[in-house]
């Protein structure tokens, strides 16, 4: 069976018609295809799309364990160049679907907060960058006893815009930045 698509609700509905088969299928693909993918900027258009499969495995009710398994694989992944991209990839994932993944995710939060931490004290910017995006967005969506955890990462962010506004070409990462902490400061005014 043959599916065309020209955008998300389209997607939702082609996911509807999926065979149980199908679905399966194609989460597989898109997890090989985001653990083979060499070109960064490619495995981040992946992760997008993996993004919009989650939103309609987790909006019928379904499972993706696979999903899970594979972001704590990418977060435990060496902090090694060959690694940056997977990982960065898998922190735009995260960024992109916390919300639907938050109940698989909170019990892990604390060791969630111990990569991130390792991850800003990196020298990378790109790291750094994707890094504030997912706190940013954890930021939104755990409760309050949850987002004090997160207040010594403050300086760090900020940190972070302030050298990204200072290097050169770190355009693309000012911006993502600046989104990332206005996004905290509407998600958790108190922190800052």
């Amino acid at each position: 069976k043959s599916f065309s698509f020209k955008g998300e609700d389209d997607f939702s509905e082609c996911w509807k018609q999926m065979s149980p088969d199908q679905k399966a299928c194609l989460k597989k693909d898109f997890l090989t295809a985001a653990i083979n993918e060499s070109d960064k900027n490619i495995k981040i258009k992946i992760c997008d799309t993996m993004a919009t499969i989650t939103e309609n495995v987790f909006g019928m009710k379904e499972t993706w364990p696979e999903l899970i398994d594979f972001i704590y694989q990418g977060l435990s992944l060496d902090l090694d160049d060959k690694n940056l991209g997977n990982i960065e990839s898998v922190l735009f994932l995260m960024s992109s679907i916390f919300g639907l993944i938050y109940e698989e995710m909170i019990s892990k939060l604390d060791g969630l907060i111990s990569v991130f931490n390792t991850f800003l004290n990196h020298n990378n910017y790109d790291l750094k960058t994707r890094t504030c995006q997912v706190i940013g967005e954890i930021l939104g969506i755990v409760k309050k006893k949850d987002s004090k955890k997160f207040k010594d990462f403050i300086p760090k962010i900020l940190e972070h815009i302030y050298n990204c506004l200072n290097a050169k070409n770190q355009d693309k990462n000012v911006k993502l930045c600046l989104l990332s902490i206005n996004d905290l400061i509407c998600a958790e005014p108190n922190i800052i």
